[in-house]
């Protein structure tokens, strides 16, 4: 694991266990933890939570420990709920929901519902036929990436349960166990967007559920201590729970839980949901902040002092409530609990921090990138892809013209990307054979891959796991394997492709073709693309339970790393596009990047464009590295604009863009129309991006200056924008402050700086700006709290500050 000096090492962290009243306490230098076993109610809770280096009181109260929701899988397809709907706008009486409500003025409809109207709610309501739920079955509502924003769902009246915006509905699957002779459903639907019930509302048969609280029922049965990690085992009828809390050297103020869970019983489970704390924020004007993946912070604008929370994991969130003075951290992955089997749950952190929300973000970030990510800041060095600019138009002669000239670029990979495969006749250009094209690669992928390792360079190669074409010969021959959904419908993906479920029989197939390609041509890297966990197939036969597939599959892509890794030692594994930092526990880096949907040539020669698309990439980037570690994300930025005459400033203000902002450069681009002045500037932001990534590893938001703005919307207004690259002095400095004017005119921004913020110690007394283009001293006032200084920006113009420490 990488760990920078943000926090002490020393004093070490204390975990003490008092026999007598069952309590015990973990601490460090910054945070302290009390629990007790209340032996009356046979429950964990906690007692106090503080951080110690505070007189006053700490900014959250933990209400409860969680609890571990079970249900019984699902055994039939279910049933799909898409007509027989009524639908109203006008908020109606109290009773609504309930079964004898009179809703003959409402408006009937069928699902899906779609809506252009933002913050608005919407009521339904449907009757459940005769005959639709059995006399001694059990049924469970299955709402399968089916609600857009938020909703509340009902039966016979009675809430089953809400979801929260914040934890993105539209992305997930819920299961609610319907109570025996159910006849009447309804859903509230809320949106700040444009809310939706996007049709794969379903009623399958399902077994019961159970509740398992950590605040009642359980027995004690012992405890261990060791290297500040505490295990309380815990046990009641049918189950026993390991619950572990982690405390760590210094002052890092945070404290992590996890859960083990055996099954004692002859049933097998699915884990729909565990709640690992409920919160309660205590302060005045409260602030929320969401963050790609489960991230939440919450801080009080009055005191400065504020929590962050997250589950590390692609099913994990954070969910608040009452304005973010309710928070919950949970985890809903409705992954197999065998029979008298074990499941492991992924890691939780709740951290106490002063300063604004943005300072919880980059204490997440900091969590993640010191212990949950596999990466390092040069795991993953700089490499060149033949997607952008040349994307499916590649063959062997371009390839082989390629690699000589993107060593002069100074990168240490060279990868080919989607265009290289065909399917089964080997001249067919698609997905799902994974067989080299004939036509356009005679000779195969291993001259090149040799080849670019002559000149220095490992050879990377891109796939798509889930993609397959109907011509393909994996569907002639399995059809089995595609994903089914509940409405009958393929699951279509990038225009003519269909998807498989990545998990059974197909994913073995794929897997052992990727790790076989992988150790044959010996990969430095390999991109694997185009969508891959899916939840809601109802598939019996693909080894996942009916409905949920999402957890099985992530699983299925632990192994296949694996098996990469031994296959090709030192392989950088780029798996695609979620935003998670908890799943770089798996993988390395992580691509985002979008050039702007394809290439037209008529577009990209307008300089204008380049810029526009370097300032939707930073808007982007702000929002992944708040809690993302900066190591872990790739993106590309352009070797060449076809602007002619070409408009160097537009080029180096796009590389910029990304090798000033995150660690993981990508050169794209027509690499061979290069003039020796844009290879020239590539070459040396390739170069400092290699240099700098000590700095670069940390990303932190300008508070002062806001997010960027939205290039994307034509009646946007355009502002400066720019990140901090601080930890504390390191090799003579303290790192970068990075700028960017968007905008046609010229910019005089006033940039505050507030190091504490981001757990930086800084000596202004011996500080030092130094511009990154000439060289020379910039002025700057000393603050209370850290800097401020004054910047002058010419018109689509970036400014780099180094932060030296004088002699």
């Amino acid at each position: 694991m990488y760990r920078a000096d943000f926090f002490s090492k020393t004093p070490g962290p204390s975990v003490v266990y008092d026999f007598s009243t069952h309590t015990w306490t973990l601490s460090n230098a910054a945070v302290r933890r009390v629990l007790q076993f209340d032996t009356a109610s046979g429950g964990l809770k906690t007692v106090e939570f503080t951080d110690v280096r505070w007189p006053v009181k700490t900014p959250v109260r933990i209400v409860s420990e969680g609890q571990l929701t079970l249900v019984t899988p699902t055994r039939t397809e279910p049933i799909a709920l898409t007509d027989g709907w009524k639908m109203t706008d006008k908020k109606p009486a109290a009773d609504w929901a309930d079964i004898g409500f009179d809703d003959t003025g409402w408006e009937p409809v069928t699902l899906p519902f779609k809506t252009e109207q933002t913050n608005r709610s919407w009521w339904f309501r449907i009757a459940l036929q005769p005959g639709v739920l059995k006399a001694g079955q059990q049924y469970a509502l299955v709402l399968d990436h089916a609600v857009d924003d938020a909703a509340e769902v009902f039966a016979d009246g009675k809430s089953l349960g809400t979801l929260s915006a914040a934890e993105f509905p539209w992305t997930k699957v819920y299961q609610f166990d319907l109570p025996a002779g159910t006849r009447t459903l309804a859903v509230r639907l809320d949106g700040g967007g444009a809310p939706n019930m996007l049709g794969l509302v379903r009623i399958a048969q399902a077994g019961r559920a159970v509740v398992l609280p950590l605040d009642s029922g359980w027995n004690l049965t012992g405890h261990d201590i060791k290297d500040a990690s505490l295990r309380i085992h815990l046990k009641r009828p049918g189950f026993e729970l390991t619950a572990t809390y982690q405390v760590f050297a210094g002052n890092e103020p945070v404290i992590v839980r996890e859960f083990a869970l055996s099954n004692k019983t002859n049933d097998e489970y699915l884990l729909s949901e565990a709640v690992y704390d409920r919160l309660e924020a205590v302060g005045g004007r409260l602030e929320t902040r969401k963050f790609a993946g489960s991230g939440l912070a919450v801080a009080d604008g009055e005191t400065r002092r504020g929590f962050c929370t997250a589950v590390f994991s692609y099913q994990g969130g954070s969910r608040s409530s009452d304005g973010g003075r309710r928070v919950e951290t949970m985890y809903a992955p409705y992954m197999r609990v065998p029979t008298r089997g074990k499941v492991s749950l992924p890691r939780a952190v709740l951290g106490i921090y002063e300063g604004p929300t943005t300072t919880g973000g980059f204490l997440l970030q900091l969590y993640a990138g010191s212990h949950i990510s596999r990466s390092t800041p040069t795991t993953v060095p700089p490499l060149y892809s033949t997607w952008f600019g040349y994307y499916l138009d590649i063959d062997e002669k371009l390839v082989k013209e390629l690699i000589p000239k993107a060593r002069e670029l100074g990168v240490k990979n060279f990868a080919v990307d989607d265009g290289w495969q065909s399917l089964t006749d080997g001249e067919t250009w698609g997905y799902g054979d994974w067989v080299v094209s004939r036509k356009r690669f005679p000779g195969g992928l291993k001259p090149l891959a040799e080849l670019a390792r002559s000149n220095g360079m490992g050879f990377g190669l891109w796939s798509a796991p889930i993609m397959v074409q109907d011509t393909s010969g994996v569907i002639t021959d399995h059809p089995e394997w595609l994903i089914k959904r509940t409405d009958g419908t393929k699951m279509a993906l990038w225009g003519n492709s269909s998807a498989m479920c990545y998990s059974g029989d197909y994913a073995k197939r794929f897997n052992d073709w990727l790790v076989n390609t992988a150790r044959d041509l010996k990969l430095a890297s390999v991109k694997v693309d185009g969508g891959l966990y899916v939840d809601g197939c109802i598939a019996p036969n693909h080894g996942h339970p009916v409905g949920h597939s999402e957890a099985v599959q992530i699983e299925t892509f632990k192994d296949l790393v694996k098996r990469l890794r031994k296959a090709s030692p030192g392989i950088v594994i780029d798996r695609g596009w979620e935003a998670e930092p908890g799943l770089t526990e798996t993988y390395d880096t992580t691509w985002f990047g979008d050039w702007a949907v394809a290439f037209k040539p008529e577009r990209e020669a307008d300089p204008l464009w380049w810029y526009r698309n370097a300032d939707i990439y930073r808007r982007t980037l702000w929002s992944m590295t708040f809690t993302r570690p900066p190591f872990t994300i790739s993106w590309e930025a352009p070797c060449h604009v076809l602007c002619k005459p070409v408009d160097l400033n537009a080029l180096e203000y796009h590389l910029t863009s990304i090798a000033a902002y995150i660690c993981n450069l990508e050169i794209h681009g027509r690499l061979l129309e290069s003039t020796p002045e844009e290879i020239a500037l590539t070459k040396k932001w390739v170069k400092w991006n290699w240099e700098n990534r000590d700095w670069l590893a940390f990303t932190q938001p300008i508070a002062s200056l806001g997010q960027p703005y939205d290039a994307a919307n034509d009646v946007a207004v355009p502002h400066v924008d720019g990140v901090l690259h601080l930890r504390n002095a390191h090799k003579g400095r303290y790192g970068y402050l990075c700028l960017w004017n968007p905008g046609p005119n010229p910019a005089k921004p006033e940039v505050t700086v507030r190091p504490g913020d981001y757990f930086v110690t800084m000596d202004t007394s011996k500080l030092a700006l130094i511009r990154l283009k000439d060289g020379k001293p910039v002025a700057f006032n000393r603050t209370s709290e850290g800097f401020s200084v004054s910047a002058n920006l010419a018109p689509r113009s970036w400014e780099i500050v180094e932060l030296k420490i004088k002699d």
